[in-house]
């Protein structure tokens, strides 16, 4: 009796404690789980391994050494609706790709830059947001932010390339990606909103050029969209009446002459050809009314650096759909649409010619390359073809474009400017400084249309924000190469290869785990089995 009790004993402490070490080995389980992702988690200790072909999941070096030299926090706001359609499906796949992507961003800046979704199901609240940041109305991208600087990526021409979907004689093609390039157009944000110095862009006045200091950002002519959205790209904006004011201020980094209609002092015309021909940069666009246009010196400062303005302005072809009659006479008439074949590849236009987008323009000025300089480039941004638009020339006693095409009169050619830019050395010797980015050169862009510094061109699709940025030397040159969208491993002319690997991840692998559990309990249930414990012999006295 005294041995079952003590083997009744024995068999409850020895049950305690193995379930004790039990507990014990699950809480140092725990604890070492908690510890290696603690560890992993830490900067400088973690290890990451990408295994994909294409290295989808490792960051260029150029944008890790732009977060290393990030020094205050920057804010990505993700704006996505979820929406059916072939498009949307494209738009979610690229967000979705983005946010992997974000992620790796937040991890390697080490707390410097913050992500966060934007709660756009809140209809007052996203008005307000969407008044406060300017944006034209909802689209998917991101909100790259610091401080008062912001800039927006939208997914056509930013975050991807995306070609749309059409109809051909073999049916419809779905829109797809061609080229996912967020990580370029990321970082390239964050050193938009991270510049450090502000510019002066002093605009001209006085001589029936907008006030710079009456600015209306609601009325569709005004432009006050455009100095807001300057202002968050760093610029500081200034108005400058060489009769009021004397001298071109000082520090001035660009000055803009925009839309003057009667001309100014002989000391304002010589002190900006002299600032332009010193390696200065300019924004110039005619005014709109061909007789002011004659009257102010944007012709003779243009004709300065190779362009030449038309008086006349550009009138489209358009016909009646019922009766087959030209329309003729109407403001429509005016109203350019560049599409993306009509765009060059100049750094301003390229990223909405890629996209597939098209470029409005109203009451439009051509503008003629006259000669190349020796040194440099004069290029056209966008050209129209002559079958499609007539050059409409002011006739009358007022001298005003009619919108009526008057064969007698009016011209056609092959094609019309409508935008150009001016690159080249110095037409003056000046000192040039030491570094390559120090180098002095003139920069111009010449726009054709002062509609394209209004709010209504803003609200729609708008180079002034381009323009600024190239004439200003603040394009990044930054070139991460796009990682493949589509990398498929599997080959697209066997349709069995899919159905065996979705067969094998979905069927094979889990019976194989569960048979495999399976062995795993048989075996464990055989060896657990309690075996009898053999009486020991007594000894007789």
């Amino acid at each position: 009796m005294s041995l079952l009790k003590r083997n009744g004993r024995v068999g409850k402490l020895s049950r305690f404690g193995t379930g004790l070490q039990v507990m014990v080995t699950i809480v140092l389980a725990v604890a070492l789980v908690l510890i290696v992702n603690w560890l992993a988690g830490r900067p400088g200790i973690r290890q990451r391994f990408d295994l994909t072909s294409a290295d989808r999941n490792t960051l260029a070096t150029a944008t890790k050494g732009t977060l290393d030299r990030i020094e205050e926090p920057v804010l990505i706001e993700v704006l996505q609706r979820i929406e059916r359609g072939p498009r949307q499906q494209i738009e979610f796949e690229v967000m979705q790709r983005t946010r992997m992507l974000l992620q790796l961003i937040q991890d390697e800046a080490g707390g410097k830059v913050e992500v966060k979704d934007v709660d756009t199901t809140d209809v007052v609240a996203w008005s307000l947001r969407q008044k406060e940041m300017r944006l034209p109305g909802f689209e998917n991208g991101l909100l790259v932010s610091r401080g008062k600087q912001r800039t927006f990526l939208r997914i056509d021409g930013g975050l991807a390339q995306v070609q749309a979907g059409r109809r051909t004689e073999q049916g419809f093609i779905p829109p797809a990606i061609i080229a996912f390039t967020a990580e370029e157009a990321i970082v390239e944000a964050i050193l938009d909103v991270t510049r450090g110095d502000e510019l002066l862009a002093v605009f001209t006045q006085g001589h029936g050029e907008p006030n710079i200091e009456e600015l209306d950002a609601d009325a569709p002519e005004g432009i006050g969209l455009v100095a807001g959205a300057l202002e968050k790209d760093g610029f500081v904006l200034q108005g400058w009446s060489q009769v009021e004011d004397g001298a071109l201020p000082e520090g001035c980094d660009l000055l803009v002459v925009l839309a003057p209609d009667t001309q100014w002092p002989e000391a304002q015309f010589t002190q900006v050809l002299d600032f332009v021909e010193r390696g200065g940069r300019m924004i110039i666009v005619p005014a709109t009314d061909p007789s002011g246009l004659r009257r102010s010196d944007v012709p003779d400062l243009m004709k300065r650096f190779g362009l030449e303005v038309s008086e006349g302005r550009l009138a489209t072809r358009l016909v009646d759909p019922r009766t087959g009659v030209p329309i003729e006479g109407r403001p429509e008439c005016e109203r350019i649409v560049a599409s993306p074949t009509e765009l060059s590849s100049h750094v301003m236009v390229r990223p909405i010619r890629d996209a597939g987008r098209v470029l409005g323009f109203e009451q439009a000025h051509p503008i003629r390359i006259l000669e190349q300089p020796p040194e440099g480039l004069i290029q056209a941004l966008v050209n129209v073809p002559g079958n499609r638009y007539w050059l409409d020339v002011p006739s009358g006693p007022e001298q005003l474009c009619n919108r009526i095409y008057e064969p007698g009169i009016d011209g056609q050619e092959q094609r019309y400017s409508i935008a150009a830019t001016v690159q080249r050395p110095p037409m003056q010797d000046v000192e040039q400084a030491s570094g390559l980015d120090d180098i002095r050169e003139i920069r111009i862009v010449a726009l054709g249309s002062a509609h394209s510094f209004t709010n209504a061109a803003m609200r729609t699709e708008s180079l002034i924000p381009a323009a600024f940025n190239w004439v200003s030397d603040r394009e990044h040159r930054i070139t991460i190469p796009p990682k493949d969208p589509d990398l498929r491993m599997l080959p697209r002319d066997d349709p069995e290869a899919i159905v065996a690997v979705t067969n094998f991840a979905q069927l094979y692998l889990p019976g194989l785990a569960a048979l495999l559990g399976l062995a795993v309990w048989f075996l464990r249930s055989r060896g657990s089995r309690r075996r009898p414990v053999a009486a020991e012999p007594q000894s007789t006295p």
